[in-house]
């Protein structure tokens, strides 16, 4: 009850439109292709799930998907702890984890549904514009797809995990700085799992093999810090309800 009224105030501040938009940036990627303007150099081979997949991966590399998620966890909790809102769903459900945690399951449906968008429109560019051109083949590389069908769900994770860190951030700062300090605290993992040349340390796994191998624990460490540090923002945050309430 508490998730369904929490998605209905999601719609209703049309926080959609931002992951909406975002997702259509395949079919942009896929009419560009297909036209292929003379002065643009475009290479490269995809299939009908690489394409969208490979997408996805460019998009997280700058920052797009982690931008959706913090905007949407950021402005839909900050406006309730401004102007009082917070205060009356905490008097009226008097248990502060039904609070929080159906807020987040609330962000992550509507995370859920913008992959799954994200992909749909990926595959339906893919079949009316990229197959008409060179680009478009028919054989997949299997340790590649399983590779990437991974790193997305992993992405999904990570996108979860952000979401518990901007909830917590909410409380303490404006949504323009939450944001700026989640791009800052994103830069900083990527650096220091970077730094940590972690395929050397992490014994070897048996998804994956040869050059895909340090790629690989790299993102599974930078996954393992958010989720440790966004359960601990979890509980940071009941706290600080608790703080409300009493």
């Amino acid at each position: 009850m508490l998730v369904r009224s929490e998605l209905f105030k999601l719609i209703k501040k049309k926080m959609y439109i931002l992951p909406i938009l975002i997702a259509f940036i395949p079919l942009v990627l896929a009419i560009i292709i297909y036209i292929n303007p003379k002065d643009l150099h475009i290479s490269g081979e995809f299939s009908s799930i690489s394409f969208g997949l490979s997408m996805w991966q460019f998009l997280w590399a700058v920052f797009l998907p982690q931008l959706v998620v913090i905007y949407l966890t950021s402005e839909s909790n900050k406006k309730e702890e401004e102007n009082g809102q917070i205060i009356y769903e905490i008097t009226k459900v008097k248990d502060n984890w039904k609070i929080i945690i159906s807020k987040l399951i609330a962000q992550l449906v509507l995370i859920l549904l913008f992959a799954v968008l994200f992909l749909l429109i990926s595959y339906i560019s893919y079949v009316l514009l990229i197959t008409k051109t060179s680009m478009a083949v028919s054989t997949i590389d299997s340790l590649d797809t399983k590779i990437m069908i991974q790193k997305f769900i992993l992405s999904i994770i990570a996108m979860a995990m952000i979401a518990c860190i901007t909830y917590l951030f909410n409380t303490y700062f404006k949504s323009i700085v939450t944001i700026i300090l989640m791009f800052a605290a994103h830069t900083l993992v990527n650096m220091l799992t970077g730094l940590l040349k972690v395929w050397y340390l992490l014994p070897s796994s048996i998804l994956y093999k040869g050059d895909y191998k340090g790629d690989y624990q790299t993102l599974a460490l930078q996954i393992t810090i958010l989720i440790v540090v966004g359960i601990g923002a979890v509980i940071w945050k009941k706290r600080a309800l608790d703080n409300m309430w009493n």
